[in-house]
């Protein structure tokens, strides 16, 4: 996000520049169109960017050993706690700390911040019935 701010910032300020130096509205006017153009392009491509830059790191991190995860956790879930439990450390979530709850035909995003969610694959469910089920235990436990 800081990216595509500065961009519209540095972009701003240089066509206020070329309008004090040129006072020639034609020529602003132009400058003005070029940088929206660049602007445009520069913002639609940041997302791309920023998303080859995190898989570049996480593989990175992989081959150093250093993720922040383990091959296999357990997700545990009982009446005031989320259990993350992994073979070299157990975390403990409480329901009031879930800030969001996202379903898609995959996975459910259970989101204690922003930028950090418990992911439960939908294939873990053996039907629909106790998909929902958990779903509507999830909600009726968070404010989300």
């Amino acid at each position: 996000m800081r990216y595509r701010l500065k961009i519209l910032l540095l972009s701003a300020a240089v066509v206020l520049f070329a309008y004090i130096m040129e006072r020639n509205f034609s020529v602003f006017l132009m400058i003005a169109l070029g940088y929206a153009i660049y602007c445009i392009v520069a913002i639609a491509h940041s997302k791309k960017k920023f998303l080859k830059n995190l898989e570049k790191s996480i593989k990175m991190m992989k081959r150093e050993g250093k993720l922040s995860y383990g091959s296999e956790t357990i997700i545990k879930f009982d009446d005031e706690w989320i259990h993350e439990i992994a073979p070299d450390n157990e975390t403990k979530t409480k329901y009031s700390q879930v800030e969001k709850i996202a379903v898609t035909d995959k996975a459910i995003f259970i989101y204690d911040t922003t930028n950090s969610a418990y992911i439960i694959p939908i294939n873990v469910f053996a039907s629909e019935a106790e998909k929902l089920n958990f779903i509507e235990f999830i909600r009726s436990k968070t404010n989300a």
